[in-house]
């Protein structure tokens, strides 16, 4: 089999329609790829899922509880079967007719990844047009499309095809227990020792932004909604200063790269203690602290604010905050202070 579609799917009734019949309307035959739909739990039904099931022979229906998209990519990953593999989002679509010429693409130049464009938009976004996929750029090792220019430094699970026998090479497995950053890390570490990555420049995939979307929710809703948040972060700091200093052991790695890198690792450990300030005590807020020093992201450096898409007065009052942040003393005065409002108040912040 040549393909794999594994496709997390929560509570998608009203967009999996239209994935489905996109990835259906494909120059693929139907016993030449299959497309995994992984259900997490979902508590809206799966009713359209089910007749698209019972329609085509390649879709197949596959049920979990509640663990998130990285347990239910997982779960995709053990049942596939295709050469290649491909991470689709529910309420999301590709164009029509690519996915066998992306197919073989990626096996006429011995790709362990391939990469394509996509475009974002909301939810009444309308397929382009025939995408042209002849403009290919080949990067041998792979980790050369992170050193030249644009320097790709992230990346979304489903902007690329890549090869099953890789990722059980490298055991390459979604961390279950991060909520937001996952998909960057996979990317890293996917990165980190790859052979030949291609890059087709159309966009192929349709990013839908809608409200109900985790990566689109915000702060405190965010956080309550989800438990392991705020370790999330955490985590994905550590991978980050783990990549990072991988790079630069190995490789000759360009300022831009560094920079990027440094500025990541920057607005972690920013948004980190903002985290702790908020909903963490006084004696764990120091216990991070320290965790963090010892680290070497702390102090912090505000060279990444600029990088911001914010007002001046927004980026003056973030870099003043991180300025009262890197006095130990003063931060953590103000968080006592702040733990000692009464709740109704600190839930206003």
């Amino acid at each position: 089999m040549k393909l794999s579609v594994i496709i997390p799917y929560y509570n998608g009734e009203k967009w999996i329609a239209k994935c489905l019949d996109s990835l259906l309307h494909q120059d693929l035959t139907a016993d030449e790829y299959e497309i995994i739909v992984v259900d997490d739990g979902s508590t809206d039904g799966h009713k359209i899922v089910d007749d698209y099931v019972r329609s085509h022979t390649n879709i197949r229906y596959i049920w979990q509880e509640n663990r998130g998209a990285s347990a239910a990519r997982n779960k995709g990953l053990a049942m596939a079967k295709g050469e290649l593999v491909f991470f689709c989002d529910s309420d999301d679509f590709v164009a029509e007719n690519v996915l066998g010429h992306l197919y073989d693409i990626a096996k006429s130049n011995d790709t362990d990844a391939l990469f394509f464009g996509y475009r974002g938009g909301g939810e009444d976004v309308q397929p382009q047009g025939n995408p042209d996929l002849n403009e290919v750029t080949i990067y041998d090792p792979g980790i050369n499309m992170m050193l030249t220019p644009p320097y790709k430094m992230t990346s979304h699970p489903w902007e690329f095809l890549i090869k099953r026998e890789y990722i059980e090479k490298k055991q390459l497995l979604f961390n279950e227990g991060m909520i937001m950053g996952e998909d960057f890390d996979y990317y890293r570490e996917m990165m980190s020792d790859i052979g030949r990555v291609g890059e087709v420049k159309a966009e192929v995939y349709n990013w839908v932004f809608h409200s109900s979307s985790v990566s689109h929710s915000r702060g405190k809703d965010l956080i309550k909604r989800y438990d392991g948040f705020i370790d999330g972060v955490y985590t994905h700091l550590c991978h980050l200063l783990r990549f990072r200093n991988h790079l630069i052991k190995n490789y000759a790695v360009p300022a831009q790269v560094r920079e990027s890198l440094d500025n990541s690792k920057d607005d972690s450990t920013f948004s980190l203690l903002i985290l702790y300030f908020r909903y963490y005590s006084l004696r764990e807020n120091r216990a991070m602290m320290t965790k963090l020093k010892s680290l070497g992201v702390f102090p912090i450096h505000h060279n990444y604010l600029k990088q911001l898409n914010y007002s001046p007065l927004k980026r003056h009052l973030l870099k003043s905050v991180g300025q009262l942040m890197n006095i130990r003393p003063l931060w953590l005065s103000a968080c006592a202070l702040f733990h000692c409002l009464p709740k109704q108040l600190r839930d206003l912040c």
